[in-house]
């Protein structure tokens, strides 16, 4: 992840420059060898852990140590629900099983996550042999690469940035003038900071589309509603980004139909650069998220992927970070694309368009690597080399 000019494709620079993070540095602190341990508790883990590895073993680094202790949360520190959209796997039991539930848009070759199987290309994944290894006994079939980054939340500092930008009049205005304003008899302060808030994130905070339900949260008393929608489409209801704008986070790390004239078109070529991602939080729960409490806080970005150029590194350079995502020019992610310093959100209402001036970085990179991620046949001939060895 530090080598050549990785750091300036995934947006590594200033402050969020490798030199910088607490582990994975190119000269120190560099990883060979990652080991996540999963349990029922903290305690659990760390009972794990003293089996696993000897206590005075001085070259392994706790990186998910207390204050890292991680959990597995439906919303991040930010407070937004996490992980609603993941793609799945496209083979005849799956489809035959969730035919006609499940849009075409979420269905994906497995080569692009298990190497050595169909990618969207038609070819199989790339797969890593050792000397005199055959298709069938390659080292790295049933493998995947796996994606690790520590990213720490300015929580404070993201919803002080709503609250300021939410006073603005021009602003107040254009939320006046949404489908938002009519449900509301009096004008909030929290409700236009939500509202705000959910446009720049790209869902609600429970995690409810904005382009199926542009106007509030789906309540969970409505019927037929389990959990938040992910079966939509841009270019039909929202082409213009009036629901759900164009240069907000989530429509940038995943556009959809919506990057092309043809909209099946923009799906086919969408599918080669899908990510499996989980992302696990860490630090204490915010007691209010206006105040800097000064705890480091935040989650760690967990993905799987057969190609890191084409599918985590895409995303970052050409979604996440490019400032002309058509027809947005000169802005970035406004959650995660600002390391290089002040930037500005823009979306468009009936009237014409609003800001969010001063966006600065609400994502600090405290470290990250890449790893190759064994199958069961693998870790089979490790444990066979190992035996050997002893």
């Amino acid at each position: 992840m530090t080598h050549g000019q990785r750091p300036q494709i995934l947006g590594d620079v200033n402050r969020d420059c490798p030199s910088n993070w607490v582990w994975g540095k190119p000269t120190t602190c560099r990883v060979d060898a990652l080991l996540l341990i999963f349990g029922p508790s903290a305690a659990a883990c760390e009972l794990k852990l003293a089996e696993l590895v000897p206590p005075n073993q001085v070259a392994v680094r706790h990186v998910a140590h207390s204050p890292y202790a991680t959990r597995l949360s439906d919303s991040e520190h930010f407070g937004f629900v996490d992980g609603v959209s993941q793609p799945f796997i496209d083979d005849p039991v799956f489809r035959d099983r969730y035919r006609g539930r499940m849009p075409d848009a979420h269905l994906v070759k497995p080569g692009e996550f298990v190497l050595g199987y169909e990618t969207e290309t038609g070819k199989p994944s790339q797969v890593p042999r050792l000397k005199d290894d055959s298709a069938e006994t390659a080292f790295g079939r049933h493998g995947t690469y796996l994606v690790m980054r520590q990213l720490q939340q300015n929580v404070a500092g993201f919803w002080n940035c709503i609250r300021r930008a939410a006073s603005r009049p021009a602003l107040i205005e254009q939320f006046m003038q949404s489908p938002a304003a009519g449900l509301h008899g009096d004008l909030d302060s929290h409700t236009v900071e939500e509202w705000l808030a959910a446009k720049m994130v790209g869902r609600w905070p429970d995690g409810t589309s904005l382009v199926d339900s542009p106007a509030r949260p789906a309540p969970p008393s409505e019927p037929g509603w389990h959990k938040p929608s992910n079966e939509f489409l841009y270019r039909g209801p929202d082409s213009l980004g009036l629901r759900c704008p164009i240069g907000a986070h989530v429509r940038r790390a995943n556009p959809r139909d919506s990057l092309l004239e043809n909209g099946p078109l923009s799906l086919d070529g969408l599918r080669a650069h899908r990510i499996l991602r989980r992302g696990r939080m860490y630090g204490p729960d915010v007691e209010d998220r206006f105040v800097d409490d000064q705890e480091e806080r935040g989650l760690f970005f967990i993905c799987l992927n057969a190609y890191i150029e084409r599918q985590f590194e895409f995303i970052q350079q050409m979604w996440i970070g490019n400032g002309k995502f058509s027809p947005v020019d000169g802005e970035r992610d406004p959650i995660i694309g600002h390391s290089s310093g002040r930037g500005t959100f823009t979306f468009p209402g009936w009237s014409g368009n609003s800001s969010v001036p001063d966006i600065t970085n609400f994502v600090r990179v405290r470290g990250g690597a890449y790893f190759f991620l064994p199958g069961r046949s693998a870790i089979s001939r490790l444990c066979q080399v190992l035996i050997r060895a002893n």
